[in-house]
């Protein structure tokens, strides 16, 4: 993206006011840092999506703590309820199910200690509370800010899960990533030949009108007859 800008703003400097140039310097490279802004948040929202470990805990008064390490450092700590979810509140299974957005479980490529535990987990009807979650920093964001991108279970209702298409929840975080590169490939080839074309023609059109001004140049001279000096102003210093 930034060559192909680069290659525009080469091919249109001779043809915009300095002022104007900077101008519109200024505000492509803006346009590029956004861009590239954007497409790391989509990274990152992708990684944080993968589940690494999932670990559950019940204690003897039936309570049951699970904790949820995903990639890109992000925790999840959450207590299930003692009843059902009901009402707005969705269960952990709705979660799983209609929220793979958020939390993405992969048991085809991972390896899976107790299976009939964490399908028993996974489909439990239970409610989530008391949620803790830490995600750390990355390119540049400081704690709040990670902590606002990444979604808490407990603020989710079902209206919200139900919202979510079908076919966001059963894509993988790989096959996420996959898009963004394909989808970073096209927009950066896009970029590069339009600003190596807008290039070639501009440099095109310089070259042709300096042409045309060098083979109609004519120069013009004032001679004073009899080798005298030319007539001066009179307000000028040679006429005083």
């Amino acid at each position: 993206m930034a060559g192909g800008v680069g290659s525009a703003f080469m091919g249109i400097a001779p043809f915009t006011s300095p002022n104007l140039y900077m101008i519109g310097l200024l505000l492509a490279i803006v346009q590029v840092h956004f861009g590239y802004a954007f497409m790391q948040k989509i990274y990152w929202t992708q990684r944080r999506r993968y589940v690494l470990e999932i670990e559950r805990e019940e204690d003897d008064s039936g309570v049951v703590k699970v904790a949820v390490k995903c990639d890109a450092k992000l925790t999840r700590r959450f207590r299930l309820t003692q009843e059902a979810a009901s009402g707005q509140k969705p269960s952990l299974a709705d979660i799983i199910a209609k929220g793979g957005i958020f939390m993405f479980v992969d048991k085809a490529s991972s390896s899976i200690d107790q299976s009939e535990m964490l399908d028993e987990l996974l489909k439990s009807d239970r409610g989530i509370t008391e949620e803790q979650v830490k995600a750390e920093s990355v390119m540049g964001e400081t704690e709040e800010q990670s902590l606002r991108i990444v979604q808490k279970f407990a603020d989710l209702t079902r209206e919200h899960l139900d919202k979510i298409p079908e076919k966001d929840n059963t894509t993988s975080p790989q096959e996420g990533l996959q898009q963004l590169e394909s989808s970073a490939q096209r927009v950066g080839a896009g970029f590069m030949v339009g600003g190596l074309l807008i290039w070639v023609l501009c440099d095109w059109s310089a070259q042709a009108a300096i042409k045309a001004a060098s083979d109609n140049y004519k120069p013009q001279a004032t001679l004073a007859p009899g080798g005298a000096s030319p007539p001066t102003r009179p307000n000028s210093r040679a006429a005083q």
